[in-house]
């Protein structure tokens, strides 16, 4: 393969861990444990590292690179994490899942590019660290889910509540939901 085409497959995978970086930083600005916190920080660096890594092998060869700036999918990606993130937790871990699941399918195709040694040593190295990043987050999706499963559980019974009650349904409706769910839980109180 010509030198010019591996440059700008390599921009692609450098675009790539841009785009993740920048995804990382809104997602570590809405997780609430700490430990979380901390291992999406570490991920964050590694894909730092990964632009830093590509882009000496790029310009070491004589090729140009991107900008450290999310592209057009990366402002996408961002904005969903973003969004995603917002609700918390879960909803950051959802939306790096998403992202890396997308980073390591990309890493996955570039391990079969017939590339200098050099490249594909950086690459694989690159993707063990995006399966490491995948890994962690499924992990602690798969521990936090039964906390999300409550909670959602509880919003399905304020909803059907809602639908039986008349006065939970004024409630709702004129003074807000929060109204409704101190309604709700002091009514649970009595109940037992």
């Amino acid at each position: 393969m010509e030198t010019a085409k591996i440059h700008k497959k390599v921009n692609t995978l450098i675009q790539l861990d841009i785009d993740a970086v920048h995804a990382y930083e809104q997602a570590i600005q809405n997780i609430g444990i700490e430990e979380i916190r901390s291992r999406l920080t570490e991920y964050k660096d590694d894909h730092q590292r990964h632009v830093s890594e590509l882009s000496s092998y790029v310009q070491s060869n004589g090729g140009g690179l991107p900008e450290f700036s999310p592209d057009f999918k990366g402002f996408l990606i961002q904005g969903f994490t973003a969004l995603r993130s917002s609700t918390g937790t879960v909803g950051a871990l959802k939306a790096m899942m998403m992202n890396e699941k997308l980073t390591n399918k990309k890493y996955s195709e570039a391990t079969e590019w017939d590339i200098p040694s050099e490249a594909m040593s950086i690459i694989q190295k690159n993707y063990s660290d995006e399966q490491r990043h995948l890994e962690f987050v499924q992990q602690r999706l798969q521990e936090l889910e039964p906390e999300e499963t409550e909670i959602s559980a509880w919003y399905q019974e304020v909803a059907d509540h809602i639908k039986k009650n008349p006065v939970a349904y004024s409630i709702a409706a004129g003074v807000g939901i929060g109204a409704l769910i101190w309604y709700l839980a002091r009514e649970k109180e009595q109940q037992f």
